[in-house]
């Protein structure tokens, strides 16, 4: 057991050892009053401390721990790196992989760190023994496993746990897939995250990716398929002309598309090519891009934004608009539980990508996150009102949505896209006061969703 480790508590308090009471025994009567810890994952005198309602009660903090503290998100000890443990220790995994552990006698932990790691064993499907040996040789003349080194020192340091890529990920499970959210939020924040009760913006968005990457989402998301449902919400008139569409680049003929049109892959962001003069088109170049977008998991490129896993993809030529040569003006309106709340106004037309927020009434606000502040004075679009009413049409019944709306110099109105997972939930807020304010705005959904069964299911 994680929390309650025979061996280590005797060894550590002989007393107890003498006491003729198992350690659990000892602990639970004896041992926490006097300050005792269960295991080096738990510290009774910081929880008592940190959590004087437990203190005060006289509760025995071990037992509060597993009966609530988790689920409340309390912490079993100051260090933030206790949280990753469980994703690069999985007993059961290890067990499963080397049954000759299993019959050792010993746990998984120890196993692993006087055996396993010197026949090549990994902890877990998430730390690559033989990777981290061949980077940091030095380790084997040391008395430390691989693993016991990455998480006391190369984790801080930014070491890689194992030689990942977007084919690695795509093989995990749901279940899974949340010890890879946890690993990813710690690299891009270096703090611990709390996915039982989240209160900022960017962990409840780490929540949805997680609990709520649902179907209409993977629909909504595909730059290909959300067009039908846009046309049902608000109207053709909205959409961006479509020239085409493909399944692979020998698939388009060139000859027929006029000078000018957009490339896009429908299966994630950033996946464009702007194209203003056909024929100064580097053809291998744009085979060489579309060919490696096609081969990409979205979901598994930065973040685990889950909704894109089964698009399927495809290749989409749109028509090419413009604003007086220059690009068009992007309107990202963002909603709380089907309430429109803020539009943010990105300035991509200078070199330097510069943002600001306005409400409702065109009050302009002071947060903003990732790019400076766009201090110069916005007109306010003769239609904005249209656009907030087609962005309140198209985000009822999402906890978060942005509805990206493009407006033409001629006034024109088109969709851009519905983003459910804004920065992947990394934003870096000007003050983290915004961050809990926007987070405080989203209500999370009572039920969560297994993309791997398909079920829904009430998360502890």
């Amino acid at each position: 057991m994680l929390y309650m480790d025979e061996k280590w508590y005797f060894e550590q308090y002989p007393d107890a050892q003498k006491s003729g009471l198992n350690a659990e025994e000892h602990y639970n009567t004896i041992g926490w009053k006097k300050g005792y810890n269960p295991s080096k994952f738990f510290d009774t005198i910081y929880y008592l401390t940190r959590y004087p309602d437990i203190e005060k009660a006289g509760i025995n903090p071990l037992s509060h721990y597993l009966k609530h503290g988790i689920k409340e998100g309390r912490r079993p000890n100051p260090n933030p790196l206790y949280e990753l443990y469980n994703i690069y220790m999985d007993e059961k995994w290890y067990f499963e992989q080397y049954p000759d552990a299993q019959k050792s006698g010993l746990n998984a932990e120890e196993h692993y760190n006087t055996i396993g790691w010197k026949k090549g064993y990994n902890p877990s499907k998430f730390f690559d023994t033989k990777f981290y040996l061949e980077n940091h040789k030095s380790i084997k003349n040391w008395n430390i496993s691989p693993l016991e080194h990455f998480l006391q020192y190369g984790l801080n340091l930014g070491y890689y746990p194992g030689n990942r890529g977007i084919n690695y990920y795509s093989s995990l499970s749901y279940e899974e897939c949340k010890k890879a959210i946890l690993e990813w939020w710690w690299h891009v924040k270096k703090i611990p995250l709390n996915l039982h009760t989240p209160k900022s913006f960017n962990e409840k968005i780490q929540w949805l990716k997680l609990y709520d990457s649902t179907p209409i989402k993977t629909r909504l998301a595909d730059k290909y398929l959300v067009r039908d449902w846009v046309t049902e919400k608000i109207g053709e008139q909205y959409l961006i002309p479509l020239i085409g569409v493909y399944d692979k680049f020998e698939d388009i003929n060139f000859s027929e598309l006029p000078n000018q049109f957009v490339i896009k892959c429908n299966h994630g962001s950033g996946y464009n090519i702007v194209v203003n003069d056909k024929s100064k088109l580097n053809m291998e170049d744009t085979k060489k891009k579309l060919d490696r977008w096609m081969s990409e998991n979205f979901a598994f490129r930065g973040g685990f934004e889950l909704h894109y896993i089964n698009i399927p993809h495809k290749i989409i030529i749109e028509k090419f608009l413009t604003n007086d040569g220059k690009a068009l003006y992007d309107y990202k309106f963002w909603c709380f539980n089907g309430e429109v709340k803020y539009m943010q106004f990105r300035d991509d037309f200078s070199e330097n990508l510069k943002m600001v927020f306005y409400d409702l009434d065109w009050k302009k606000q002071y947060f903003y996150y990732d790019h400076p502040l766009y201090e110069e004075p916005l007109k306010k679009p003769d239609n904005y009102q249209e656009m907030i009413d087609i962005a309140k049409k198209l985000c009822q019944g999402f906890a978060f949505v942005c509805v990206d709306l493009y407006r033409l110099e001629n006034g024109n109105i088109k969709f851009g896209e519905m983003t459910f997972t804004r920065s992947s939930g990394g934003a870096h807020w000007n003050d983290e006061k915004y961050n809990i304010m926007l987070g405080n705005m989203i209500k999370l959904p009572e039920f969560a969703y297994n993309f791997d069964t398909g079920e829904y299911y009430k998360p502890e």
